[in-house]
């Protein structure tokens, strides 16, 4: 709801404000109330108040009814959301009871409620009935009426409904001819009798004040304050909300947030795009680097290639050249072997004719026997020689002389080499089968000691002393049965020799190792056992016995027994079942003695583990092969006792691998012997190693081949001729050789040099094909090449300094592009990862292929996006700060100005008013120092300094400013508002000063009214309500002023404060107001009597009818009297 009130447009204002051509009073004044249905005012018939214009009076006992009346002129005038019902009444739980509802159903007190403790209200109307208020207010001056009217009802459902009727002219209920009408006519139906018909309060607002001249809302708050002037809490929220014009703060506040948002819409972008640059700039920087040196190198990567062609094609000519020097040398070689060959070929025709001739000489012929037979024998003595030096170290290996000078001493060496070699074998196998047995007894040992060692580990994480594999059977029993282990003792676990008889604990357990291993299965057990058992294979043998419930016989104790040395567990379940079966079972005598042992009768048994049953007698001699320590719950002996054996196993383990070992390296050292005598056997004969033998043979030959040449001359020429041939033959043959061999060089050579020319033309022809100009960079090649020709055999290593030299600087370009590309793709995947909500990596990668892209991009951002987005901003940040804060800040600057103006304008009309004797009260403002004020002025202030003369980039900085000022609006919206409100901008104190010297300290100073009687209170609140009243409806300056002129007032006036009470009604009186008084019916009647002209008395005496009737003063006083002397107030 606005807080100026229009006049509507069908109700046209009269032409003057002011009739002074008249008598009759000026201003709508209240003519006429009616009700009906509302409150304890109930029953069909309506209740009226004539006041014809006239100030008056109600009065009545406490809970008559006056307050109803109050309210229901405030229902017909005053805006819900600040109006309140039972204004006289103190404290907040009475203003709780009044509502309108309450009002409508008629509350009229309580009972008791069987669901609360408070209990009940009690209503007099049911929902539907129809509450009707009714009023006229008249313009005498003007000869003008208007009515107001209200129908309220609460429907079955418990909602409120109200209609709002508005009519120029005067009426009473009776003229809204509604009885016997439904709700639904109504509208019909009132509006053909001229009335407004509204179904909400706000456009009968803006009707009725139009027509009664009431013109804003503070006029009504006022109107409603005036009710209980009692006191004023706080000068300074009185005149904030009552005597200043209100301030649109909150669509001051919602521009500028809208403002900024298109803004901060705005320099997001503008900050998203400067992001984007400033994260493109090292990527292009970069970019820069990268490309240069990428171009350089793929420059000098062309160059590089071109310089191999270049060389390529002027090596090919080198190579030319030489080919043909090489080959034709290579002819000149060819032909001289040729030459030789022809040669040759005489020489080998004379060799034969001589060779001829020798073959028919009869000594040539017996030569060539000898000589074949030197060349075999020389080659046995070789032979022998090596066999005899083995054969004699053989020997002395073996311990033997090792001269063997003759056959007979060869053969006998040869027999005991045989004899001793079978003797050694033999012996060497028995010592190595020896060592396989010490071998596995070791092993058995090991196992053994592995066995032990596994029961001490389990024995170590229990206490009891049986075997794992028993106790493994018994877990997995336990487990696949869900039965508790110790529900499944062994007999063992339960069990002990007596302390005082361990010598006789050998015996014992022998005796006793059955039953030890024995499960003890309750009866309860003992079914589910039993079947589980009968289908379970445990590969051992399983013993368990059914245990009974009961005690079991008593057993007197014999300590010659058995059962008498046994101990039974003190907290076992089965304590007398075992001692019956000990008894039963195990009633053997121990015998001291072996004569002892004969004599007694039945079972005995004796220390040693001898046993006696019957005639069955058995002595258990394998203690260690079998764990027979089973009995007792403490396991520590046993422990002990088991170490000590994995002891001696384990050193006897150590004692037999060591046998063991010595036996082996026993049968090792043999194996030598053995073969050497093997060896010696495979000799196969004595002449194997007749050495000085075949020496003599091999002298014998030599000489008669000697003696046969010089003996026939004729041989001797031959010979001669054929070696002197044979001698020009090798020297013709290797001249030959050599330039065959020449020649073959010179061949290898041209074809390598072939192979190197061909090498070259590839290059210079891939070139070709692959359509590369490497002709254009002949000149740049040159520049890399030393001076001077190409040699043949420097040709590759001359390509070779050439291209790397170019190589060099292709690779210092291309590690300035790897660097430079180490620096370009982090940056361009940082901006890809900082700007991925944009899509950007769908279209670019951090490679360096996209880095053009992107830098296209950025340049686009600067050229086009960046400049049109930064104008943007600044043109709405200067709209932002000139139009909306600057602007804004001088118009709650010149609010305050005005509401300097409006205060003056009050003080001017309160300096009329002689407050006391020779004192008058004004309205003095200071700048307000609450902290919400003072922050939001300077959080505005940061906005708006020296706004005018800001540079672009000033606007920039200042845009954080303005951000943080509607950060604080947004996140603390009501401090905001009361910030920004400028009627907060400053407090307020009412002065009571002299008028002739206001420069003067002020006689009274008052923020508040504490510390006032009540009379002084009032008279407080009177003097700043009645001046604030008459300056809202404008009627200060002249009393004929057509303005709204009701004030009503209910019980204010202290009973002991005739004189301050006096001054208030005054004080009204002054400003032409007309008054609806309420007091109660005591004395301060006769206060009021001078300034009303008509006394309305209002009656409950049932507390569920309220009646009210005018009477005359006269009357009122006589009422008055007669309720004294009944003792009423």
């Amino acid at each position: 709801m606005s807080e100026a009130i229009a006049s509507p447009a069908d109700t046209p204002p009269p032409a003057s404000d002011v009739n002074a051509d008249t008598e009759a009073p000026a201003g709508f004044r209240l003519q006429a109330v009616e009700i009906c249905n509302w409150g304890t005012f109930h029953g069909d018939q309506h209740y009226e108040i004539e006041l014809d214009g006239r100030s008056a009076c109600l009065t009545g006992l406490n809970g008559s009814g006056k307050s109803t009346v109050i309210d229901a002129i405030l229902t017909l005038l005053v805006p819900y959301e600040f109006r309140h019902y039972n204004v006289a009444a103190t404290g907040s739980g009475a203003k709780r009871e009044r509502s309108l509802r309450t009002y409508i159903l008629g509350a009229y007190g309580k009972e008791e409620s069987p669901e609360s403790s408070r209990g009940q209200t009690r209503f007099l109307r049911k929902p539907g009935t129809v509450s009707i208020l009714l009023a006229v207010f008249r313009d005498a001056s003007f000869q003008r009426s208007v009515t107001l009217a209200q129908l309220h009802w609460v429907t079955a459902s418990g909602e409120h409904q109200g209609r709002y009727l508005v009519k120029e002219g005067e009426a009473r209920i009776p003229d809204l001819g509604i009885a016997g009408l439904s709700v639904n006519a109504y509208a019909e139906h009132l509006k053909k009798l001229g009335w407004s018909y509204d179904t909400t309060f706000d456009p009968y607002l803006g009707k009725f004040s139009g027509l009664l001249r009431i013109p804003t809302q503070q006029a009504l708050k006022l109107f409603c304050r005036t009710v209980s002037v009692k006191d004023v809490p706080s000068v300074t929220e009185f005149i904030r909300s009552l005597m200043l014009e209100p301030f649109p703060v909150a669509k001051m506040l919602e521009d500028v947030e809208t403002h900024f948002a298109d803004l901060d819409h705005i320099h997001t972008q503008l900050e998203d795009t400067k992001k984007e640059i400033r994260l493109l700039t090292p990527v292009k920087t970069h970019h820069a680097t990268y490309a240069a040196a990428a171009g350089e190198a793929g420059r000098l990567a062309d160059l590089s290639r071109a310089a191999r062609v270049v060389m390529a094609r002027d090596a090919s000519v080198v190579l030319d050249q030489a080919i043909a020097e090489q080959e034709q040398t290579r002819t000149g070689h060819l032909a001289t072997a040729e030459r030789l060959l022809g040669d040759l070929k005489k020489i080998d025709d004379t060799i034969l004719s001589t060779k001829l001739a020798l073959a028919q000489n009869k000594t040539f012929v017996a030569l060539a026997d000898l000589r074949k037979q030197e060349a075999d024998l020389s080659s046995e003595l070789g032979r022998a020689r090596t066999t005899r030096t083995a054969y004699e170290t053989w020997l002395r290996a073996l311990g033997r002389e090792a001269t063997v000078g003759s056959p007979e001493e060869f053969a006998r060496v040869r027999s005991w080499a045989r004899g001793e070699s079978s003797e050694q074998d033999s012996r060497q196998q028995r010592l190595l089968k020896d060592s396989g047995i010490k071998e596995a007894e070791a092993l058995g040992v090991r196992q053994r000691a592995t066995t032990l060692s596994e029961e001490i580990q389990s024995l170590d994480g229990r206490r009891d002393k049986i075997p794992k594999e028993h106790r493994d059977m018994r877990r997995q029993i336990c487990e696949q049965l869900q039965i508790g282990e110790a529900a499944l003792p062994f007999a063992g676990e339960l069990l002990d020799v007596s302390g005082h008889e361990v010598e006789w604990r050998p015996s014992l357990e022998v005796l006793l190792h059955g039953f030890a291993l024995s499960v003890l299965v309750p009866e309860d057990h003992y079914r589910r056992f039993s079947a589980y058992v009968d289908k379970s294979e445990f590969r051992r043998r399983l013993v368990y016995f059914q245990v009974p419930k009961g005690t079991g016989a008593n057993v007197t104790l014999d300590s010659t027994k058995a059962y008498g040395k046994i101990v039974i567990k003190p907290d076992a379940w089965c304590r007398g079942w075992l001692q019956a079966r000990l008894f039963d079972d195990f009633p053997h005598h121990c015998a001291e003695t072996m004569e002892e042992f004969w004599q007694v009768r039945g079972p005995a048994l004796t220390r040693n583990r001898h046993i006696r049953g019957g005639a069955r007698h058995t002595k258990e001699t394998t203690h260690g092969a079998r764990d027979f320590d089973l009995l007792g719950w403490s396991n520590e002996a046993k422990i002990a006792e088991l170490r000590s054996r994995l002891t001696h196993l384990q050193g006897e383990a150590r004692d037999l691998d060591a046998q063991a070992q010595k036996l082996e390296a026993q049968a090792k050292s043999l194996k030598g012997g053995v073969e050497l005598l093997r060896k010696l056997t495979e000799v196969p004969e004595y002449r194997a190693i007749d050495v000085l033998g075949i020496e003599a043979e091999l002298m014998a030959a030599t000489q008669r081949r000697e003696e046969l040449e010089k003996a026939d001359g004729a041989l001797q020429a031959l010979n001669a001729a054929l070696a002197e041939a044979e001698l020009e033959r090798a020297n013709v043959s290797q001249q030959r050789d050599q330039e065959n061999i020449a020649a073959g060089k010179l061949e290898e050579a041209i074809k390598e040099l072939r192979r190197r020319r061909g090498e070259f033309v590839r290059v210079v022809n891939a070139a070709a094909t692959d359509d590369f100009p490497w002709q254009e960079h002949e000149a740049e090649v040159a520049a890399y090449r030393e001076q001077g020709q190409l040699t043949l055999r420097g040709l590759e290593q001359q390509t070779k300094a050439v291209v790397e030299k170019i190589e060099e600087a292709f690779g210092k370009a291309r590690r300035e592009a790897e660097a430079a590309e180490k620096l370009l793709l982090p940056a361009m995947a940082s901006f890809l990862d900082a700007t991925k909500d944009k899509g950007y990596s769908a279209d670019w990668s951090p490679v360096a292929g996209c880095a053009p892209a992107l830098v296209a991009h950025m340049n686009r951002l600067v050229e086009e996006k960046f400049h049109d987005q930064e104008q943007e901003f600044n043109t709405m940040m200067r709209t932002v700060l000139l139009k909306e804060l600057q602007v804004g800040d001088q118009g709650l600057k010149a609010k305050i100005r005005a509401n300097q103006a409006r205060i003056e304008e009050l003080n001017q009309t309160l300096r009329d008013l002689p407050y006391n004797e020779d004192t008058i009260v004004q309205i003095v403002s200071r700048p307000s120092k609450e902290h919400t004020v003072l922050t939001y002025r300077a959080k505005l202030e940061d906005c708006t300094r020296h706004v005018i003369a800001m540079t672009d980039a000033q606007l920039l900085e200042r845009f954080n400013a303005v951000k943080a000022l509607v950060t604080y609006i947004r996140e603390h919206r009501s401090e905001a508002e009361k910030g920004a409100n400028p009627n907060h901008w400053d407090t307020f104190a009412i002065a009571e000063i002299r008028p002739e010297a206001p420069e003067e300290d002020p006689v009274n100073w008052f923020t508040d009214s504490d510390g006032n009687s009540g009379g002084q209170k009032a008279k407080l609140a009177c003097t700043i309500l009645a001046a604030a009243m008459a300056f809202q409806l404008n009627h200060t300056r002249n009393k004929h002023s057509n303005a709204f002129r009701l004030v009503m007032v209910d019980e204010i006036f202290a009973k002991s404060d005739d004189v301050n009470s006096a001054y208030a009604l005054s004080i009204f009186e002054k400003f032409d107001f007309q008054l609806l008084l309420v007091t109660p019916r005591d004395g301060r009647l006769k206060l009021v009597q001078p300034y009303v002209g008509s006394f309305h008395l209002v009656q409950n005496p049932t507390t569920m009818a309220s009646t009210i009737t005018s009477v005359t003063r006269v009357e009122l006083e006589k009422a008055a009297a007669t309720t004294e002397d009944d003792g009423n107030p």
